[in-house]
């Protein structure tokens, strides 16, 4: 199976999906968290893409898996929109320090 879709700069379609998953669940902003856990959910998905696109298996394939991870990736954008929303209003100053407020605290015990 190729699974040659798109362009390959930095690698594979849903390879490029799991190195930025992996980037987010290293950031520090509980946000950038999170969407790293959406891209995490997509990532079947966009591996059955490429290999639809690359003709290594059928549309079908894609579809079902879409299926299968539509409740997952509702109930994390619910997320990301019920965090995003205690902010709603904020500005300047007010919202730094409330973001401040939801770092990521890291192992090492070190928020950063």
């Amino acid at each position: 199976m190729s699974r040659e879709f798109g362009e390959w700069m930095g690698g594979y379609f849903h390879a490029k999906i799991q190195y930025a998953a992996d980037d987010c669940r290293e950031g520090r902003d509980r946000l950038t968290v999170l969407w790293g856990e959406v891209l995490e959910l997509f990532y079947p998905v966009a591996y059955d893409i490429a290999s639809s696109e690359a003709s290594d298996c059928g549309p079908e394939r894609t579809l079902r898996t879409t299926l299968e991870a539509l409740p997952e990736l509702r109930a994390k954008f619910d997320e990301i929109e019920a965090f995003a929303r205690q902010f709603d209003g904020l500005e300047g100053n007010e919202l730094r320090d409330a973001l401040d407020e939801h770092m990521v605290e890291r192992g090492d015990g070190e928020d950063l």
